[in-house]
Parts: structure tokens; C-alpha cells; sequence
């Protein structure tokens, strides 16, 4: 229970508080690292260099492309994504069915936004997805 729980030397909704405020900062601390990247990137792309090491880093710029294929390919893309889907339905129906045997469980924590809650929430990330 909530009440009866202990981190060091924290306990109950003190711990719950503790997190919250974790998760806010390394919120901040994404939406810093995300305001910081364009100006490290063309700051690396103006060295004569591909990489510039500091302080035990390296920092090289990568790049990501993105490809348009011709319609034989669509086709197959397309094709596997219909496949997934179905393959996705039958295992939804096999473990609703019980035909499906559950190898394993994990535990997991997620934290959201409480629509009942009528107050100002805590802990408000505005980053999306």
C-alpha cells in the first residue's frame, strides 16, 4: 500500500511526490537537450573534421534519410502491413480465447494524468508523444 511504503529514508505519498518531481525534471531536462541540438549540430558540420571529441565524447552528426521506393515495393510494404494487422487479430483472439498460453508478466509503472482530478496537476509534461 501507498501509505506503508518506504524508499531510504522517504515514505508513502512523499515518495510519490519525489518521483513526480523527477519526471518533471527530466522532462525540462529533454526539452533543454532538444533546444541545444540544432546549434551543436551546425557547429559540428563546421568543423574540418566528421567528429569532435570533448571531455571524453565524441560528437558526430549522423544522418537519417528517408527514401521513396517504386510501386513493387509499396506493394509488398503494403502487403506485410496487412499481414501484421491480421497476424495482430489472431493473437488478440487467441489470448481472449485462451487459446494462447502467457509465458510471462511484468509489473510496469505508468504515470497519467488523473481526468477526475479537479486541481492543478503537479506534473504537466508538455512534450508530445
Amino acid at each position: 500500500m501507498i501509505r506503508d511504503m518506504e524508499v531510504g529514508n522517504r515514505s508513502g505519498e512523499a515518495v510519490l511526490d519525489e518521483y513526480m518531481e523527477l519526471r518533471a525534471m527530466i522532462s525540462r531536462c529533454e526539452e533543454r537537450l532538444d533546444e541545444l541540438k540544432p546549434a551543436i549540430i551546425e557547429a559540428v558540420m563546421d568543423e574540418d573534421k566528421e567528429e569532435y571529441r570533448y571531455k571524453g565524447f565524441r560528437f558526430v552528426n549522423r544522418t537519417r534519410r528517408a527514401w521513396e521506393y517504386t510501386d513493387d515495393v509499396e506493394a509488398i510494404e503494403l502487403d506485410i502491413a496487412e499481414k501484421r494487422k491480421e497476424l495482430s487479430t489472431m493473437k488478440r483472439f487467441q489470448e481472449a480465447h485462451g487459446l494462447a498460453v502467457q509465458q510471462t508478466a511484468a509489473a510496469y509503472l505508468v504515470m497519467e494524468k488523473d481526468p477526475q482530478y479537479q486541481g492543478q496537476a503537479a506534473y504537466c509534461p508538455q512534450r508530445a508523444g
